[in-house]
């Protein structure tokens, strides 16, 4: 099998077994349920196990994590002014000294950007309580003088941890409505000037990529629509003259900002996160509202240094833990032909598992009963039926789930809960009553060659029940351990119902459907904590919402070719996500199908296995099988996949970005390294670059001591200080060809 590859080889019987040990992250099992007791009144001092303290003195409010130090003035006027945010072992303030902070809030009778004096509230009281995972929850009470409205902020920290998350509850204990709500940010923060202006960076997810500039007067980093994605939920400002970052997240998939405005006076810069449209809403007495989550890290050093600190709170205590030797290799294979689709898919299984090593076999579109048999990837044809094909699948879906678990793989369905054909709906009783309207009219997607698809609406109850219920259904009755969620659609179809008959309000319906959608994970979760729920389409992609939610994969993009834009899109969703929860393909696209050599293989196979990896057929043709590609790629997917799951557990770990992504015909390098900086992993690629030798300076070890290093192309072995490969770095040489990559092991040495 490598009798082309003696070098090649070589390297691969070397680094299988020189990265075999597992790094386990350990992480409390998440859903521990909260205390819940009353608003404490009196002046005390709350702490948890460790360093986790809430102290008030006369009226300033302190939270202390033992990283982190948040200061809040509670003056007698109503004002919440903020004093002090600071990184406790860097001591560098974030705080815009007696500046109002707090909460934003827009209504027809209140409004607050920050609580600032004559703002109408006055504080009522803070108590805390045990959060999950060994947090502590602080809850800051205030209450309007004259609408009586309650807003609780609750603001949760953990031991020793530099990210703090904000939730803002309100709750209208008056006795008339509050108007047209439309605004309820949990996160208001006033920043200080600086002479050297902030430098903000995000990611954008519609095409991955990422962002920088200087923040002179303002800034809005939108997350786009229900299908039209802009920003993914992620925000850093850095202060470069400090060498301090500060760090954003929502957690919500759709219609909401991040906002920088500079204050009128001195300079302030206020930072707000919340919704930002179709949240409008009059709040009933006693009727009461929950924003996202944000949080908010602070890091000492630069961008990568702060990615690092947000994802280790993100993966201990906001992500649901990943099960062992994740992530999984996997395999998306699905079929719009009618003739022996049963017996190929089975076949495929078998060849999966026993020759590429894959860990989860899964079905995407047209599994479903009336689902296009035509071969023109009509997808769209049958949806929204949960009853499988039996034209396609004689034998029932449970036979091929049952035949994937008997080869030691996991089994996994595509679905799209939102969208239905028509004549699904007149067939299994799917209601008009059910679905999305705008203005009066049904959303309807419109597609030459398709019957028309309209759209539920998960801000109804009935519609929530009836899409939870038959996925718990199938779930049980095909056995799932996988459920790639895809909520787009096709692009161009922006749906926000503004229907009054349907649970929620004319302004509110796509805030009530994004609720509506957490809360059928949750339901899923809750009985199947070991389903893997994948988050897929335009909208849903690196949602810090769903993963809070049990999302543990996110498909990152359709445009899974050729190989340096799937590297772009690794490479720039990383500093959102881990790389381990973001997954790439291999596919039948023009690299793998033309004749390649062993190094561009390789090359080809590396740029998809720096995060999640997999097999896909993206057209719905059997055609595109991976059993049916050329001996070669077979051969280099064997070997590529053996290397995989050796360094695999590397991915979850801390990340560098060792060069900027999206730059073109230049080297492209990533660095996975252990967070008790036993191991590392570096994926270097030429790129098209003219120059076939680059240094590299590593991150992440320690200076102190010795590093095995491993190259794969060659098995190539020396021992270097870690002290030098951070300060000199590693020379890598890659000359055989212009598209030539590398893996370079590192294993502290004994």
């Amino acid at each position: 099998m490598y009798r082309v590859l003696s070098g090649i080889s070589m390297g691969l019987l070397i680094f299988v077994p020189f990265l075999a040990a597992k790094l386990l992250l350990s992480s409390a099992k998440a859903g521990v349920p909260q205390q819940q007791t009353g608003i404490d009144r009196n002046p005390a001092v709350h702490e948890t196990a460790d360093r986790v303290q809430v102290h008030k003195a006369g009226e300033l409010l302190t939270l202390d994590t033992g990283a982190l130090v948040l200061q809040l003035d509670l003056s007698t006027d109503g004002a919440v002014l903020l004093r002090s945010l600071k990184n406790r072992n860097s001591g560098h303030e974030w705080a815009a000294s007696g500046h109002p902070t707090g909460m934003n809030l827009a209504s027809a009778s209140v409004s607050a950007t920050g609580l600032s004096p004559g703002s109408g509230f006055h504080y009522v009281g803070h108590s805390t309580h045990p959060a999950p995972r060994g947090g502590t929850e602080l809850r800051l009470a205030l209450e309007h003088s004259v609408s009586n409205l309650l807003a609780t902020l609750h603001i949760t920290a953990y031991p020793n941890s530099p990210v703090i998350d904000f939730c803002l509850h309100l709750n209208n204990n008056g006795n008339k409505p509050i108007r047209s709500l439309s605004r309820f940010d949990p996160m208001s923060l006033p920043l200080p000037g600086r002479a050297t202006p902030y430098r903000a960076h995000w990611v954008m997810r519609d095409q991955y990529a990422l962002h920088s500039t200087d923040v002179t007067k303002s800034l809005i980093v939108d997350g786009g629509n229900w299908n039209g994605p802009v920003a993914a939920g992620w925000l850093a400002l850095q202060d470069v003259e400090h060498a301090a970052v500060l760090v954003a997240g929502i957690e919500w998939e759709r219609h909401w900002a991040f906002e920088l405005r500079r204050e009128n006076d001195k300079g302030a810069l206020r930072l707000s996160a919340g919704l930002l449209r179709a949240c409008t809403r009059d709040l009933a007495p006693g009727a009461d509202l929950e924003s996202p989550h944000v949080f908010l890290g602070i890091a000492s050093g630069d961008l990568d240094d702060a990615v690092n600190v947000t994802q280790d709170y993100l993966q201990a205590y906001v992500f649901y833990p990943l099960p062992p030797k994740f992530p999984w290799v996997s395999y998306d294979i699905w079929s719009t032909e009618e003739k022996a689709v049963e017996s190929r898919i089975l076949n495929e299984a078998k060849f999966a598992a026993e020759k590429l090593g894959v860990e989860v076999f899964y079905h995407d579109a047209s599994w479903y009963c009336g689902s296009d048999v035509s071969n023109k990837e009509r997808w769209g044809i049958g949806l929204g039926s949960y009853i499988d094909d039996k034209r396609k699948f004689p034998m029932g879906l449970r036979r091929l789930a049952d035949n994937v678990h008997h080869h030691s793989m996991k089994f996994g369905l595509w679905v799209c809960p939102e969208m239905v054909d028509t004549t699904v709906m007149e067939r299994e009783g799917v209601l008009d009553a059910w679905m999305t309207k705008r203005n009066g009219q049904f959303n309807v997607q419109q597609i030459e060659g398709w019957n028309p698809m309209k759209m539920l609406c998960l801000g109804n109850p009935e519609a929530e029940a009836h899409v939870r219920d038959n996925l718990l259904r199938i779930v049980d009755e095909f056995k799932l351990n996988w459920l790639k969620w895809d909520a787009s659609g096709l692009p161009g179809l922006d749906v926000v119902c503004d229907r009054a008959d349907h649970g929620h309000q004319p302004g509110n319906g796509s805030q009530a459907a994004v609720v509506a959608k957490y809360r059928i994970l949750d339901a899923l979760l809750k009985k199947y904590p070991d389903l893997i729920i994948e988050q897929c389409s335009y909208g849903t992609r690196l949602d810090y919402g769903m993963a809070r939610h049990g999302a543990r994969a996110n498909w990152l993009s359709d445009s899974t070719a050729p190989s340096w834009h799937v590297r772009n899109n690794v490479m720039a969703a990383s500093y959102v996500f881990p790389s381990a929860y973001s997954y790439a393909w291999i596919m039948l696209d023009d690299e793998v199908s033309k004749p390649q050599t062993p190094v561009f293989l390789d090359t080809i196979f590396r740029s998809r296995m720096m995060g999640g990896f997999g097999f896909g057929t993206l057209h719905g043709s059997l055609k595109e099988r991976v059993s049916s590609y050329r001996p070669e790629v077979i051969e280099a997917g064997i070997r590529n996949v053996k290397n995989y799951k050796s360094y695999r557990h590397l991915l979850v770990q801390h990340v560098y970005h060792l060069t900027t992504p999206g730059k073109a015909n230049d080297w492209q390098g990533m660095q996975y390294a252990a967070r008790d900086h036993s191991e590392a992993l570096v994926f270097l690629f030429r790129n098209g670059s003219p120059e076939a030798t680059r240094c590299f300076k590593l991150r992440g070890l320690d200076a102190a001591k010795r590093y095995e290093v491993v190259r794969l192309n060659s098995g190539a072995r020396e021992v270097l200080d870690g002290a030098v490969l951070m300060q000199e770095g590693l020379k890598v040489r890659l000359d055989r060809e212009p598209q030539e990559s590398e893996i370079v092991g590192l294993i502290r040495a004994n």
